[in-house]
């Protein structure tokens, strides 16, 4: 099996962000996550278990804290690289 297109891999993460748009937020609230505003790490896994089961493509997850901070509160993103295309969490969530 040929590995996907970056084009295919965009297209995935759009069809992924159209998913979780259509849910809302009432499947974050459920788990006391609000959406998109710290959800990149658990929206990265799930874009990450999406891609293997539909391109069966792995991913890295990546997870960076912010060196400063806002207002006295500490930040921090995640995203995932692969190895053919770079999969930032923001197409997915933002």
């Amino acid at each position: 099996m040929m590995p996907p297109t970056d084009a295919e891999v965009e297209q995935a993460a759009r069809d992924f962000r159209a998913a979780i748009d259509a849910a809302g937020p009432e499947p974050w609230a459920l788990k006391h996550i609000t959406y998109p505003r710290g959800a990149c790490g658990h929206a990265a896994e799930l874009l990450g278990r999406y891609l293997i089961e539909r391109l069966g493509i792995t991913a890295d997850y990546v997870n960076q804290d912010a060196s400063d901070d806002i207002g006295g509160w500490r930040h921090s993103h995640a995203w995932l690289e692969g190895s053919t295309s770079r999969f930032v969490t923001r197409t997915a969530v933002s």
